[in-house]
């Protein structure tokens, strides 16, 4: 009897785990979904999507701050406790410096039910010095959590890192969702490349009427397997061009730190798993539109295809996923 019954939970335990997988992947789906209602409501209060991020010259120290020079904010570095580990296994990125510039993600509080951090975020400089900044960036927002997503180390100072009044390296609250900023172009003066054609822009407000390639073939939000939501720089995700990423063809798109997509040509750098599209779906990425719906984008989805999705507006319209 005791044999029956070990036989029958091992065929049952798969099915359970199957089960809770499939509600976990529907709910991230959801958050993908109600992202792009809040981006809407946004666009209803103001007539403009948010910017991706103001800027993304962010130098990597700066010893003097907030002198009314928006080219040199204060940065504060900050490390996780251990390296974390992303969903296929491979080992995520160790830290990041943390810039003066809120992302989407911070400009959306509001449509999103979270009105209170929305009062207590302000652009004032130093931005993580300030009280209500501090402690808006180590909320969670449910919305922003993928339910399948193991939390990250605890994220610390990197030493001798540090503002004068020694408060940043506090655990930020995770994100698992990104902007889609277009196609990486051309490297850009400040080497970080030329994002055009996304749904969100570096440094500039779009509106409805920019997304002539339609509203359903435009991507908007795609997932990833690690970030901070009060981030301003690792905001977004874009596709580089092949020669911008040194490849023949089109190259990966989504991270090697993925669930299912952890083998072939996937981008191996766990740096960039900030903000390369990721999953810990073992079926997917879960994305979201223009118009709102959400699917999942297969890990085999063709490239070409996806730089299609990517852009808003470079007239090749194709049928989304």
């Amino acid at each position: 009897m005791i044999a029956i019954i070990a036989v029958l939970a091992s065929l049952l335990l798969p099915a359970v785990q199957r089960s809770r997988e499939s509600a976990r992947r529907t709910q991230c789906l959801n958050n993908t979904k109600q992202i792009v209602l809040a981006l809407h409501n946004h666009h209803a209060a103001h007539r403009y999507f948010p910017k991706g991020v103001e800027t993304l010259k962010t130098p990597l120290w700066v010893t003097i701050p907030c002198s009314g020079d928006d080219e040199s904010p204060m940065v504060w570095g900050t490390v996780y406790e251990s390296t974390p580990v992303l969903p296929s296994g491979s080992p995520g990125p160790g830290g990041l410096y943390l810039s003066q510039f809120w992302g989407w993600q911070a400009r959306i509080l509001a449509q999103l039910d979270q009105r209170i951090l929305d009062r207590m975020i302000s652009d004032s400089c130093p931005r993580l010095s300030v009280k209500g900044n501090r402690e808006a960036a180590v909320s969670r927002i449910q919305t922003y959590l993928c339910p399948s997503a193991s939390p990250p180390p605890r994220a610390i100072d990197l030493i001798d890192d540090v503002t004068d009044d020694g408060l940043n390296g506090t655990n930020w609250a995770p994100n698992y969702y990104l902007g889609a900023a277009g196609s990486m172009t051309a490297p850009g003066e400040d080497g970080l490349g030329v994002r055009t054609g996304g749904f969100f822009e570096i440094g500039n407000h779009i509106r409805m009427r920019d997304i002539t390639d339609g509203s359903p073939q435009t991507l908007a939000v795609v997932e990833s397997t690690i970030g901070f939501w009060n981030e301003g720089q690792i905001c977004c995700t874009s596709y580089p061009t092949p020669e911008m990423a040194g490849t023949a063809d089109d190259p990966p798109i989504f991270h090697r730190g993925s669930a299912g997509g952890g083998s072939g040509e996937a981008i191996s750098d766990p740096e960039k798993a900030f903000t390369t599209p990721g999953s810990a779906h073992s079926e997917g990425v879960t994305a979201a539109f223009a118009d709102g719906h959400s699917t999942l984008l297969s890990y085999t989805l063709d490239r070409d295809v996806y730089r299609r999705l990517i852009e808003r507006n470079d007239g090749r319209q194709v049928e989304a996923p």
